[in-house]
């Protein structure tokens, strides 16, 4: 009777300690119940020992089930701690890239812009050096022109003074004077009309104007300009050419490469020569050659002229 008293009370310490979850005392109880019960076996009481064993081992079943419910809930928790690393380390990997791709765009801008101010730098020291050249050109122009006008100008006050009144007889001497002053004029016009055309070319809006047309009225309009001074010095002109020939030319650029060689054949070239205009179809190009039947450059000042060239 003891001894299942004492049985009973295991159970019911047994039944405590399992509620409260204390599964060790819970066994230790157990265990202490299975003594006390097989004291209880040997007593026929084998039914009851039985039904001790199945709760024993539905005991031993449920921590195997508690432990695998702990197993399955921390390898959860190892799941989704991995799952948020993965997830850190990619977003870790994309704002690098964007970082990456960002100094690359940031590195390419900055050579881009490098590059762009060096070129800006190289052409303003370019137009800085061309200014220089044109100042410089300038200068010495207004230097030559100021020497150059200064000679026929100075001359033509002198020559003035020498002009017959009006109702005096027009001597050989006044009428030499008179030849001497208005090619003194001429000389000045033709340099006043270069310096004209060099001061419309270095404007901003100054353009060749091609135009097909004849050649031969702008050369007759030279000639007109120096008539005085080829009566003077009885040149005669020459002309191996077509009078209708047509060309493509501008006829202001036409006019100072024509008049300044022109010019300078009728002052330099000996009393009585001849001038001679040939003009020649290449294809499609038409070839103007001025010739003079003058003794031309001493071989000695041509090589010098080359050597300073050179």
């Amino acid at each position: 009777m003891k001894k299942t008293l004492r049985a009973q009370l295991y159970k019911t310490l047994f039944t405590v300690y399992y509620q409260l979850k204390d599964y060790q005392k819970a066994i230790a109880y157990v265990i202490a119940y299975k003594q006390t019960a097989e004291d209880l076996v040997q007593r026929s009481e084998t039914n009851k020992l039985r039904f001790m064993e199945r709760e024993i081992q539905s005991i031993q079943r449920q921590q195997e089930l508690e432990r695998t419910k702990l197993e399955l809930q921390y390898a959860e928790e190892n799941q989704q701690l991995l799952r948020r690393q993965i997830l850190g380390f990619t977003i870790a990997a994309a704002l690098l890239s964007i970082l990456l791709i960002s100094l690359v765009v940031a590195y390419r801008h900055v050579q881009k812009s490098r590059a762009e101010l060096a070129q800006q730098k190289a052409f303003i020291e370019e137009q800085h050096q061309e200014l220089e050249v044109l100042n410089a050109n300038k200068d010495q122009l207004f230097a030559i022109i100021g020497h150059d006008l200064r000679g026929p100008v100075g001359n033509l006050s002198n020559l003035l003074t020498f002009i017959p009144a009006e109702g005096d007889v027009i001597t050989e001497e006044s009428q030499e004077i008179l030849d001497i002053a208005q090619q003194g004029l001429l000389e000045s016009l033709d340099l006043l009309e270069n310096l004209l055309i060099w001061a419309k070319e270095q404007k901003e809006d100054f353009s060749i104007k091609r135009e097909v047309q004849k050649i031969l009225p702008y050369i007759e309009q030279i000639e007109q300009l120096y008539a005085p001074l080829i009566r003077q010095r009885n040149i005669q002109f020459d002309y191996v050419m077509r009078p209708d020939i047509t060309a493509s030319f501008d006829r202001n650029t036409f006019k100072t490469v024509v008049r300044n060689i022109v010019s300078n054949g009728i002052k330099y070239i000996p009393e009585g020569s001849v001038i001679r205009y040939t003009a020649k179809e290449e294809g499609d190009r038409l070839r103007l050659i001025i010739e003079e039947s003058g003794s031309g450059i001493p071989k000695e000042v041509m090589e010098a002229l080359q050597s300073d060239e050179s």
